[in-house]
C-alpha cells in the first residue's frame, strides 16, 4: 500500500517538475487520495462483477487533476472501457 502511494507521489511530483503541474500541489496528499479511490473502485468492480464505478472513479479523478492543473493526464487511460477486472 505504501508503495503504491509513494509511486503516485513521484509520479506527481515529477510532474512538478517538468511544470505540468503546479508547484504548490502536495503530491503526497493527492497520492493517499488518489490511491484510496483506485483501491475503493477495485473492491467494488470484483465484488460487484463489472467496472461501471471504475469508470466513474478515473472520470471523476480526471476531473480532479484537470482542476489542480487544466492538463488531460488520465483521459487515454481511465476513460478507456477496454481495461477489465475480474470479480472473484
Amino acid at each position: 500500500m505504501k508503495r503504491g502511494q509513494e509511486l503516485l507521489s513521484g509520479i506527481i511530483e515529477k510532474g512538478i517538475s517538468n511544470k505540468e503541474f503546479r508547484a504548490d500541489w502536495n503530491s503526497a496528499d493527492f497520492a493517499t487520495v488518489l490511491f484510496a479511490m483506485l483501491e475503493g473502485g477495485h473492491l467494488i468492480a470484483r465484488m460487484s462483477g463489472n467496472n461501471d464505478r471504475m469508470i466513474a472513479i478515473g472520470k471523476h479523478s480526471e476531473k480532479m487533476i484537470r482542476g489542480k492543473q487544466g492538463l488531460n493526464f488520465f483521459t487515454q487511460n481511465m476513460t478507456d472501457r477496454s481495461f477489465k477486472i475480474k470479480a472473484s
